[in-house]
């Protein structure tokens, strides 16, 4: 057995990707259910249909004969079906192939959602560990969650998660937990006795190296929603009240309203208690390790530590450090080691706030 995002997961099926720690929040049940899965009467709570016919739908079902109340089927088109039974703590799965793909959905959407269904914050978001704290960058796919992780990793900042994570609103100390082991990516470039396994969707499961990866839960710090790739790096700080809409689409839940309320409430408390900050990465992803750089130590623990102390609901956190006064760079201007990427702190970013 092993764990994720602090909980034991108890379970008879091949899962590579568990954390080797203890799972002192309480265990999460893992099991095979029957093909008839999706023959179930219920209530369709939330739908996506992607490019490819990469669907996905959630629906409140009636329980069967002796079950609990209030399960959730959810069913991927490329993975297979997931029974989500909060109150039992389990989750049945019936998949026609166990693949990493399969466990990456478990890793990142099915235990997210079956811990928001207790009540925790569910984010579609990596975290990485920069200093004391850990910085939480969310976005839709393509924006780069799993490119900073990987980044951070050979930079030397532990990953945390690389596409879920998930706190608790009676931890005072929001940490974020380990979550599944390793980043599915695209390789932006080399890396120190990496393990890498073809993965679906052109990404790659990359196993990070002893010391890439965070072995205890980590305050957090920062929330960075990633807007649209550009040029360069662009970095510039919001007010709670824009970061709440930039970051409800990550929002791990059913889709039913009273699931939503209660998200968007945590997601309100967090942003109250942490600074967040709009971020561009650069399109070019042999630019990302530099930018990644410069992103994680604009963002250190000190400037975090001020803007957690002094953050209010009428004013943004303070910006990073060292940047009032200092010119951002701009196209073809050096910028020292050829990192090839700039920073434009409290410039607009690519997209509008919401």
């Amino acid at each position: 057995m092993g764990s994720l995002y602090g909980y034991e997961i108890a379970t008879s099926l091949p899962m590579r990707r568990l954390q080797e720690l203890d799972g002192p929040r309480g265990y999460v049940r893992i099991e095979v259910g029957p093909d008839s899965l999706l023959d179930r009467e219920g209530t369709l709570t939330a739908w996506s249909e992607r490019m490819g016919g990469d669907g996905f739908a959630l629906a409140r079902v009636d329980p069967p004969p002796g079950g609990s109340a209030g399960s959730l089927l959810a069913w991927c088109a490329a993975t297979g079906t997931y029974e989500i039974d909060a109150g039992r703590q389990t989750i049945r799965v019936a998949c026609p192939r166990l693949d990493e793909g399969w466990e990456h959905r478990i890793g990142t959407m099915a235990i997210p959602l079956l811990l928001a269904e207790r009540g925790e914050l569910g984010l579609h978001a990596s975290a990485v560990v920069a200093g004391d704290y850990a910085v939480l960058f969310a976005g839709p796919s393509g924006r780069g969650k799993s490119t900073l992780a990987l980044s951070s990793a050979r930079l030397g900042h532990p990953v945390l998660s690389e596409d879920g994570t998930v706190l608790s609103p009676n931890d005072p100390d929001l940490r974020a937990w380990p979550g599944p082991r390793g980043v599915r990516a695209v390789d932006p470039g080399p890396m120190d006795e990496p393990t890498e396994r073809a993965a679906r969707g052109g990404r790659r499961l990359i196993e990070l190296p002893l010391g890439g990866e965070a072995r205890r839960p980590v305050p957090v710090g920062a929330v960075c929603v990633l807007a649209q790739r550009g040029e360069r790096l662009h970095i510039r700080p919001l007010t709670p009240a824009d970061a709440v809409p930039a970051l409800m689409p990550g929002l791990i839940h059913s889709g039913e309203p009273r699931a939503l309320a209660r998200s968007f409430a945590l997601l309100a408390r967090l942003l109250e208690r942490v600074p967040a900050y709009r971020v561009s990465m650069p399109s070019r992803l042999d630019e990302a390790p530099a930018a990644t750089a410069l992103l994680l130590s604009e963002l250190g623990s000190e400037t975090v530590a001020g803007a957690r102390s002094g953050l209010t609901e009428s004013a943004p956190p303070q910006g990073p450090r060292h940047s009032a006064g200092r010119p951002s760079h701009r196209a073809g201007e050096p910028q020292g080691r050829g990192s090839g990427s700039g920073i434009a702190a409290g410039e607009a970013a690519s997209e509008p706030p919401g």
